[in-house]
């Protein structure tokens, strides 16, 4: 988000425990902040579409400005490929 902020092209790939956001019946435990609000401000930021590898269901509570795209390992290596820097939380 802060790079989508200062104008640059954003991507942002959910994979492995972070597909549990696109989850619904995952809550975040009491006291702890629901980071789905985040991706539900990507629009905010200009990133419009969600690239998510080996996800189970595509079914989402993050609203209807932000489109998921399922794409394979080797769409992410091409994505990884075209990009200047690339930022990898886990």
């Amino acid at each position: 988000m802060a790079s989508a902020a200062f104008g640059q092209l954003t991507t942002v790939v959910l994979t492995g425990a972070g597909l549990s956001y696109l989850d619904p019946s995952i809550e975040p435990p009491e006291g702890c902040i629901d980071l789905r609000k985040h991706l539900r401000a990507l629009p905010l930021y200009d990133v419009d579409t969600l690239y998510v590898i080996d996800a189970p269901s595509l079914e989402t509570p993050l609203g209807d400005d932000l489109s998921i795209v399922l794409i394979s390992h080797e769409t992410l290596e091409t994505l990884m490929a075209e990009t200047t820097h690339t930022v990898v939380f886990s």
